[in-house]
């Protein structure tokens, strides 16, 4: 497996038509030498079929990064996100 160039984190929130759109996008790109992280801060469990969905179509590696919803707390999510970022480039 070639290294990836970078990781792309997609914020979410109950948000999976949203969420699919932004990940069937990703499908359409020329150059796929990076990974997906989904930082959600506490969806349903709608948006975690989603992913696996999505996840066996992708050609790219994705993980879903997810906590309990206790009120607002996007930037949490996004730090525990960041940590599981493996590529050179943060996006």
């Amino acid at each position: 497996m070639r290294p990836l160039t970078a990781s792309l984190i997609s914020s979410t929130y109950n948000q999976p038509r949203e969420l699919e759109f932004v990940l069937l996008r990703l499908l359409q790109q020329s150059v796929q030498d990076f990974e997906v992280i989904v930082a959600d801060d506490g969806s349903t469990a709608e948006t975690q079929v989603l992913i696996e969905k999505c996840r066996r179509r992708c050609p790219f590696p994705m993980k879903h990064c997810w906590h309990e919803h206790r009120g607002y707390r996007l930037p949490v999510i996004l730090n525990k996100a960041t940590l599981l970022a493996e590529a050179e480039y943060l996006i």
